[in-house]
């Protein structure tokens, strides 16, 4: 680092991977620009150095530099969704923002979080967002601010100080089938799509994780799939890829009647053939599925069953039959119990009235009315 005249005026420069590049300029005097490269110097060394300059850098020039390296640890699926979030609410809205003015003013992602639930943004059909998705793009924007503070363009994360809408709870949305109703549904559901209904209901499957299943991942002599893969569809492409956590990798047991059904749908089929077809053979569409799912729904008296609500049905059976919920979060492949028991603990009411009586049998050689403190002095 050294210090130079330039015209009337000095500047402080370095020489950076075998290019002379100018840290500072207009200083009027040699002194001025010495002292400045003396402080420099100090923060370099206390690690409290910026990149010069790199406050001035707007937020879309920042994004457009850190996106394409960040995206590729993301799964396809998640790195479609996460560029659909920065491009609709984050580039489109505060991408003519430097990095410095960001920086420095929390205030404009409070303001910015506030547009987005009343839905003032730039999209086309401009709508109040849900709890969730604001959230959602919140964190985004916390995740491109802190890559921003590690390759030292700014000191401060604006997204630390924002107040946020409450988490949704989805809770009072699911809908839990009794058996007696899930025979409607299956009743009213056309013989080629029986087969993956009476799946989800008996395994709590995700539709991906059924679109991913191949013949070598059922096991009819043991009653039992492998989850190993996802299929989900990204702009209109089959994409398989792994689950997102480790406990979604695993084998699910189902009853004998469910290996029957599936029997016929392996039979001919290649060890990595798909089990589940439309109609006229290849990838099942979700969109496809849905027409019919639509028509299912309506013939059974349920208009408002989404076909996730048979997984919900599947961990109701198994909560009413009295399963342990560690066992029933590993069946249906949550990252852990906690997230099972805040998707589904409201479905053990009885739960209060076990602990107290746990608690009655514990305290039953303790005399409640005895005479108290007759061993220790008042």
């Amino acid at each position: 680092m050294w210090v130079e005249k330039n015209g009337r005026s000095y500047r402080i420069r370095e020489l950076i991977a075998g290019e002379k590049i100018t840290l500072a300029s207009g200083y009027e005097t040699k002194s001025a620009a010495l002292n400045a490269m003396t402080i420099m110097k100090a923060d370099a060394l206390r690690g409290d150095a910026l990149v010069p300059r790199g406050g001035e850098l707007t937020l879309a020039d920042w994004v457009a530099t850190w996106w394409p390296a960040y995206k590729r640890a993301l799964k396809e699926t998640s790195r479609s969704s996460i560029e659909g979030v920065i491009n609709r609410y984050i580039v489109s809205m505060l991408g003519h923002l430097r990095l410095g003015e960001l920086s420095e003013q929390p205030l404009i992602v409070q303001r910015w979080t506030n547009d987005l639930l009343d839905g003032r943004t730039k999209v086309k059909k401009p709508r109040p967002l849900a709890n969730k998705t604001v959230r959602n793009a919140h964190g985004q924007l916390y995740v491109i601010m802190a890559a921003a503070i590690t390759h030292r363009y700014v000191r401060h994360n604006p997204c630390e100080h924002t107040l946020l809408p409450e988490e949704d709870d989805d809770r009072d949305e699911m809908l839990f089938l009794t058996p007696e109703e899930a025979d409607l549904v299956i009743q009213a559901t056309p013989e080629h799509w029986r087969p993956l209904i009476l799946l989800f209901m008996a395994t709590g499957l995700r539709w991906s994780e059924a679109m991913g299943l191949r013949k070598r991942d059922i096991d009819l002599v043991r009653s039992r799939l492998h989850v190993r893969l996802q299929t989900v569809e990204v702009s209109g492409r089959p994409i398989d890829q792994t689950p997102k956590t480790k406990r979604g990798k695993r084998h699910v047991t189902f009853q004998q009647d469910i290996a029957e059904v599936l029997r016929p749908l392996l039979d001919g089929k290649k060890l990595d053939d798909r089990v589940f077809a439309g109609p006229k053979g290849g990838l099942i569409r979700r969109k496809e599925f849905y027409e019919v799912w639509w028509l299912v729904r309506e013939a059974a008296g349920f208009p408002g069953l989404r076909l996730h609500d048979l997984r919900h049905t599947h961990v109701a059976w198994l909560i009413a039959a009295n399963v342990p919920l560690s066992a029933i979060s590993r069946r249906i492949g949550h990252k852990d119990i906690g997230f099972t028991d805040q998707r589904y603990g409201h479905l053990l009411p009885e739960v209060d009235e076990g602990v107290v009586a746990a608690v009655e049998a514990a305290m039953r050689k303790i005399d409640f009315r005895g005479n108290a403190g007759e061993l220790v002095p008042a």
